[in-house]
């Protein structure tokens, strides 16, 4: 059975709509954008599906979540990495007292390393 509609796109981007019942094709770019668009998920909506996929204890639980939520296997399997490394990073131990600027590290690096060298020199 061949569906009601169906959408082309051609190389110019233009969207065109073949509809047997409106007798044809119909150019459709005006009315809607043509191009598909990566769909982006927040920090809080994959912590959620995260939360939601970890309950999930039946056969096909998670499945029915992905197909629910719009997400393949590969983001999840990737956030759930992504939070491992975070839990992980956040168990480290922190290094204590104040932080140092990194331009302002750089900076004594290199003074640091014309010390070392000037001081090499003077023994020769």
């Amino acid at each position: 059975m061949l569906p009601k509609t169906l959408i082309l796109i051609n190389k110019i981007d233009t969207c065109v709509a073949i509809d047997p019942r409106l007798g044809g094709a119909v150019n459709i770019s005006d009315s809607f954008r043509c191009h598909a668009r990566r769909r982006h998920f927040s920090s809080a909506d994959k912590r959620r599906i995260l939360a939601a996929a970890d309950r999930c204890t039946k056969p096909g639980e998670i499945g029915a979540l992905m197909r629910r939520e719009g997400v393949y296997s590969s983001p999840l399997s990737t956030w759930r990495r992504q939070r491992e490394v975070a839990d992980l990073a956040a168990l480290a131990p922190q290094k204590r007292g104040p932080k140092i600027d990194p331009a302002r590290l750089d900076a004594l690096q290199i003074a640091q390393l014309a010390l070392v060298q000037t001081s090499r020199e003077a023994e020769r």
